[in-house]
């Protein structure tokens, strides 16, 4: 199989080769597992059905915002993406992600060196999530028999602005971080998440995602 996390943006190999890495060697073949995401998904001309044929189900890893009259092209991007992955007929399990949080979360280091934001964007809600708890979830699902198509929204329990956001960030609430600064996602993806329902994704995976506003040691997460 083509190894497809060589063609993947963060964040997606960083969850991937963790969630892999947690499943276990009884896990499921990689090579049995498509993955795409945010960035495989702007690509042009390349469509999961020409990838290997040896691929037994799809995951996608998307942002929460996807939706075919999203205006940011790359939401729109996104879901042509899921759309084409299912129409493959073989079993797609699409995650759409909240903002991450980890200790090498590009846009954690971003906020933490007090960017100018404008106000539509700092007024902006997210729902953040613990890079953590997305992993185990993961490795849980690739580790299991998923048969069926199926989408989560992937998010924390707690709704932030960006400016809020950026303050906890700036106060070192989050420790020690290792990513280098950037946006992730985009702004535009940012502005147009809003609030999420994540309760699907805790059920299906048995991960309860925790409150970032605990004093939890990010670089350990």
């Amino acid at each position: 199989m083509t190894n497809l996390w060589s063609h993947l943006a963060e964040p997606a190999p960083r969850l991937l080769e963790a969630a892999w890495a947690l499943a276990g060697p009884d896990a499921i073949d990689p090579a049995r597992v498509g993955a795409l995401g945010p960035a495989h998904a702007a690509a042009d001309g390349v469509t999961p059905c020409s990838m290997n044929a040896t691929i037994e189900r799809w995951l996608v890893l998307s942002w929460i915002g996807a939706h075919p009259d999203a205006r940011d092209p790359l939401l729109a991007a996104l879901w042509a993406r899921e759309e084409a992955a299912r129409a493959t007929g073989l079993p797609t399990l699409v995650l759409r992600l909240a903002p991450l949080v980890g200790p090498r979360s590009p846009l954690l280091a971003l906020l933490k060196n007090h960017p100018k934001l404008d106000a539509r964007l700092e007024r902006a809600l997210v729902q953040p999530v613990l890079e953590a708890d997305v992993v185990e979830g993961i490795a849980g699902l690739i580790n299991g028999p998923f048969d069926q198509s199926d989408w989560y929204e992937v998010c924390g329990p707690d709704p932030l602005s960006i400016g809020e956001f950026a303050q906890l960030a700036q106060a070192g609430h989050f420790g020690a971080l290792a990513g280098a600064p950037g946006w992730e996602p985009s702004p535009a993806v940012l502005r147009a998440q809003g609030l999420s329902e994540g309760d699907a994704w805790a059920r299906a995976t048995g991960v309860a995602p925790h409150s970032i506003l605990s004093p939890l040691h990010v670089g350990q997460a």
